[in-house]
């Protein structure tokens, strides 16, 4: 099952967001990071979609 995402979950993709942005090149383990980072937040986005249509719908 898949979770969605929490506060804490966000402030630590910043935080990592952040810390890649400090770094002079990119290594490999930070684009698989970041291509995982992509999918969770594409996900949540779907879940949030589907709650405003499901609120729309009531």
């Amino acid at each position: 099952m898949v979770k969605r995402l929490t506060y804490e979950d966000e402030q630590r993709i910043l935080d990592e967001l952040d810390y890649l942005n400090e770094q002079q090149e990119l290594k490999r383990e930070n684009l698989v990071w970041c291509s995982k980072t992509i999918k969770k937040l594409l996900l949540e986005m779907h879940f949030m979609r589907n709650d405003n249509v499901s609120k729309e719908n009531t």
